[in-house]
């Protein structure tokens, strides 16, 4: 079991709290801070990889555990609920690493597109921390 998997059930059970407007800046943070750092990927040491993975799991973790409480988990399928989510979630990942694995990777329009992408990631993520800093300060 990751170290993103049992912080996400851990929040959705209600054994550990975060402050939704402070984990949602949290994301957005991590959103800025990818972007970042994509097109410099290919200069990145061997661990950068998986320690970002590994944050970015933990903390948008965070934002699913809450989302997922405040909708509410049946009373007797607790575990499956969690599960069937965090099934949902690595297979959407899946999909989208098949899709963009398929995408030829050589043609000068794919890195034009993924430069454009982590902008678009970039300013988008720079909103919402905007806006949950200001829920949190305000």
């Amino acid at each position: 079991m990751t170290a993103a998997v049992l912080n996400f059930s851990a929040v959705a059970l209600g054994w550990i709290h975060a402050y939704a407007p402070a984990a949602e800046a949290a994301i957005a943070l991590s959103l800025i801070l990818v972007a970042l750092g994509a097109p410099d990927a290919e200069r990145q040491a061997v661990w950068q990889g998986p320690l970002i993975a590994l944050v970015f799991g933990l903390v948008h973790g965070l934002g699913f555990a809450g989302a997922l409480s405040e909708v509410g988990l049946p009373d007797r399928a607790v575990a499956s609920a969690l599960v069937g989510f965090g099934l949902g979630v690595e297979i959407g990942q899946v999909a989208f690493i098949l899709v963009v694995m398929a995408a030829p990777a050589r043609t000068a329009f794919v890195p034009r597109v993924a430069l454009a992408g982590s902008y678009l990631v970039g300013i988008t993520g720079a909103y919402w921390l905007w806006q949950r800093l200001w829920v949190c300060f305000a």
